[in-house]
């Protein structure tokens, strides 16, 4: 199983991989946020990818870097490269067939 991070400004260079693989920004006072959480976390354990979640609040350095306007937003990264985006909260279905077809447009490049 691959680990759940949070993710700070420091460590985050270090977090690159080949795979794809999710930064979740969201904020503590943030309702939709909170009501999502289960869900993205239950695809990211059934497809078994890796997840950073990144507190817009503790870490507006990197909410900038990727334009984050507003929370939740779900980044895809292949490498360091952003691949795809969700703004605001979506089911589990929609959620888990946008991600396979993610990770299927990333393979093979």
């Amino acid at each position: 199983m691959k680990a759940l991070l949070i993710l700070t400004t420091l460590c985050f260079s270090l977090a690159a991989s080949a795979e794809v693989r999710i930064i979740k920004f969201s904020a503590e006072w943030c309702k939709p946020c909170k009501d999502y959480k289960p869900v993205i976390d239950k695809v990211v354990k059934e497809l078994k990818l890796d997840m950073q979640e990144v507190d817009i609040d503790k870490n507006p350095n990197l909410a900038n870097k990727f334009a984050v306007e507003g929370v939740p937003t779900t980044v895809f990264l292949e490498g360091d490269k952003e691949v795809a985006r969700i703004l605001g909260s979506v089911d589990e279905k929609f959620l888990k067939q946008f991600t396979e077809n993610v990770i299927k447009s990333t393979k093979g490049k």
